[in-house]
């Protein structure tokens, strides 16, 4: 089977297909396929390109080890996006247990100067600010249905809500951003 073909299979297919040839080549095409919305995700979590990359090859990593966990009872982009938010929160919580200590070890006006090219960073993207002064699971929902495509009912799943409070979460944050005039 040549490239061309493999872009032709479902995810399912290439996964059925990798653990049974080990061909790298069918990982490869996954990679290929969702690496952008895996590393938009990971960027709606850390702020930063470079981390949002880093990250984004964590995941692929991880999904590399634990594909044959895959069960196919939800899409391989559900799952992918499951490992995908445990990775990203992992990093979080390493990244405020270090601050923690860097805190502890600075005064306020050192990490400032540290961390200036971050604040540039995040001033020149005012989407990503304002997004980031959502709730997680008001972010997470955005991200899923507008940024993912995700219908209603797969969300509600995915996130083991009602369908109504998930659309009421999204009324919500939408209405936040709406009065920041994003909406």
């Amino acid at each position: 089977m040549n490239v061309s073909e493999k872009s032709y299979q479902s995810d399912e297919q290439l996964i059925e297909l990798y653990l049974r040839t080990q061909n790298e080549n069918y990982f490869k095409c996954l990679y290929n396929r969702h690496l952008y919305q895996v590393s938009r995700q990971c960027k709606g979590f850390c702020k930063n390109s470079e981390t949002a990359r880093d990250l984004s090859q964590e995941v692929f990593v991880k999904v590399h080890h634990q594909l044959y966990q895959f069960q196919g009872k939800s899409r391989f982009s559900s799952w992918l996006f499951q490992v995908t938010r445990n990775v990203c929160l992992d990093y979080l919580r390493r990244e405020k247990s270090r601050m923690k200590n860097v805190e502890s070890e600075f005064p306020k006006e050192a990490l400032l100067e540290l961390f200036e090219e971050e604040i540039m960073e995040k001033e020149e993207a005012p989407l990503q600010r304002l997004l980031s002064t959502l709730p997680l699971l008001e972010k997470e929902i955005l991200m899923m249905k507008y940024g993912f495509e995700w219908p209603i009912e797969e969300i509600a799943t995915f996130m083991e809500m009602s369908e109504g409070a998930i659309k009421m979460r999204l009324k919500r944050a939408k209405e936040k951003l709406k009065h920041e005039r994003i909406f």
